[in-house]
């Protein structure tokens, strides 16, 4: 008998269920399995081409659902747990050989197939069906459900346990080796007596038609549009298979001359093609050649001579304009020559905003005082260009900055747009954007690149040093001429040299510092004071040796010192103590420099 709370087989004449522990109602009536309805086999051949079958839902567990609630929830405590593990049982000596029934189908284009895998359950069925059966134990629980499984069979349950898959199933070309495997529920079988044969197996594509095709990037027209680094692309396409957007590129913008960018077609249009117009593009890429973009220089051969002729001529005007307005009759400019250039460009200019380039055209003329009081001198004339442009051969600038610089000379009351040295307009050109920026210089400016401090005087160049000498003797006798009437003064003789080097760098002119010192008897014809000695040192600021050019100074600093003769009011630049020279200049800047002392000048040191 069997429990009429949870379905359990129970031994005769049990009060209480061994399974859930509820009473037994003996009195109750039992309900007889009822056998199952074997299949009757069917004759002729059997048809293994049919349509793929989907993969089945076990119509024993379907039914387990459709059974009254009392039912089915001693189902789910228990029976359905054994139901799944005791469905059938083959009970045959032949094998069934599940390749037999298994069928393959592909369609489509070469290429781009399609492919399939079923079982032919209805054939299987016809030669098997009524050799499979139930067992007696699973006969024996069904059964206890009242007759609710009368309609499912054996066979049912295998469908339900057996499954088969390909490997791939699209995007198929004749030719291709398709893989299929089986998967089978081995839970099921353990409580299963059925001999099944099956081996992973393999089919090769065949029969897919040729597709027709076309050349998508015939009608595509590729250009670009914008200035160098961030340039744009743009397509166009004039076939009628596609539209413009339906190609992709894998970079569109910060486009460069001399880039190289691929358009393509993804593979959703390549079927969308297929499926609507029956052809397949040949190619689904294409790489281009980013050109025809305008492009800023990034060096001055990629000027045209002629265009950069004219800009030398139109900073030539600029130049003598300024000087005409600004120098008036006291001054006047000759011998204006081109001296070289120095090119500032951008590293990186993707995404940047600002002078792309900046290119300063220096000129040098000679400025002569009309009194003769000024002597003639150098001026460097730096007339700046940015962002030069190259549009398809056509050139052309954003801003003409004009004159760069200003310089004044306080002996003569003199100042000028420009530099009076060279080196320094090369440092103001050069270092004017900072590290964004590769500086190039030209045309006699590049040695300006290569400048290097003075470090040592014994580094000097005799004509450097003369000239240095001259400059420093024409100052200190410009200061005796100022002198009392009553006050003479001898011929100024060299007495030596101080070189301070900056321990950390500074700036150019905080470089070095040289000064040279001179020497006169200083008397009064009255005799108001005795004859004295007066020490005359002359500084320099930023001594640099130039490549090919020789030695170079920032710019004069100043006579040193101011003294007053004793018991008088009478007082002159420079010093009559030499210790004291030597404290103001040496020990007072040995925090910041290193320092050496010609022989000369040694003694007030000590």
């Amino acid at each position: 008998m069997f429990c009429v709370h949870c379905g359990a087989q129970q031994e005769d004449g049990a009060k209480f269920c061994t399974s859930c522990g509820k009473p037994l109602d003996t009195e109750a009536p039992q309900a007889a399995p009822q056998p199952q309805a074997a299949p009757q086999p069917q004759e002729g051949p059997v048809a293994v081409e049919a349509p793929p079958a989907p993969k089945q839902v076990n119509p024993l567990v379907a039914k387990l659902k459709a059974l009254p609630k009392w039912v089915y929830a001693a189902v789910v405590g228990g029976i359905a747990v054994i139901v799944a593990a005791i469905l059938i049982v083959v009970n045959i000596t032949s094998t069934i050989n599940l390749n037999d029934f298994v069928t393959i189908e592909v369609e489509g284009y070469d290429g781009y197939g399609t492919a399939s895998i079923s079982i032919d359950w209805e054939a299987m069925e016809a030669k098997y069906g009524d050799k499979v059966k139930f067992s007696k134990e699973a006969k024996d629980k069904l059964g206890a459900l009242g007759g609710y499984l009368d309609d499912v069979s054996a066979f049912d349950g295998l469908k339900g346990s057996v499954y088969v898959s390909l490997d791939k199933d699209s995007g198929l070309s004749n030719g291709d080796e398709l893989h299929y495997e089986w998967d089978i529920d081995d839970e099921l079988f353990k409580y299963v007596s059925c001999k099944l044969k099956y081996t992973e197996g393999t089919y090769t594509v065949e029969g897919l038609k040729e597709a027709e095709t076309f050349d998508p990037f015939a009608d595509l027209t590729v250009s670009f549009e914008g200035i160098s680094t961030n340039g744009r692309l743009r397509i166009e396409y004039a076939g009628g298979e596609l539209t413009p957007y339906d190609f992709e590129c894998d970079t569109e913008n910060g486009l460069a001359n001399g880039d190289t960018i691929t358009i393509y077609l993804d593979e959703y249009q390549v079927e969308r093609c297929l499926e609507d117009l029956g052809k397949i593009p040949s190619v689904t890429e294409k790489t281009y050649t980013v050109e025809g973009l305008s492009e800023y220089i990034t060096d001055l051969s990629q000027i045209p001579q002629e265009y950069l002729d004219s800009l030398k001529k139109e900073a030539e005007d600029a130049i003598y304009a300024y000087t005409a307005k600004a120098y008036g009759s006291n001054f006047t400019l000759s011998e204006l020559t081109y001296s070289g250039y120095v090119l500032n460009t951008v590293k990186s200019a993707k995404d940047f905003s600002g002078n792309f380039n900046d290119l300063a055209l220096i000129f040098s003329g000679t400025v002569s005082g009309k009194d003769e009081e000024l002597p003639s001198m150098v001026v460097y004339y730096p007339i700046r260009y940015t962002s030069i442009l190259n549009t398809a051969g056509e050139m052309s600038y954003e801003d003409m900055e004009g004159i760069e610089g200003y310089s004044t000379l306080d002996t003569y009351r003199f100042s000028t747009d420009g530099y009076f040295n060279p080196l320094l307009c090369y440092s103001a050109m050069a270092s004017r954007y900072g590290d964004n920026y590769t500086v190039t210089a030209g045309d006699g400016f590049e040695s300006y690149s290569q400048a290097a401090p003075l470090t040592q005087l014994s580094q000097l160049s005799e004509d450097f040093r003369d000239m240095m000498n001259a400059d420093a003797l024409a100052l200190i006798q410009r200061e005796i001429a100022d002198y009392d009437e009553k006050v003479t003064a001898t011929e100024p003789v060299f007495v030596g040299q101080y070189l301070l080097t900056r321990k950390e760098a500074g700036s150019l002119a905080e470089g070095n510092y040289y000064v040279t010192v001179f020497k006169a008897e200083v008397s009064h014809s009255e005799g108001k004071f005795e004859t004295t000695t007066v020490y005359f040192p002359v500084g320099y600021q930023g001594i640099y040796q130039i490549p090919e050019k020789g030695f170079t100074f920032i710019s004069r600093d100043k006579l040193w010192g101011r003294s007053s003769f004793p018991d008088t009011y009478y007082s002159t630049k420079g010093y009559l103590d030499g210790t004291q020279m030597y404290a103001d200049i040496v020990t007072a800047n040995r925090d910041s420099y290193n320092y050496e002392v010609s022989q000369g000048l040694q003694e007030f040191g000590k």
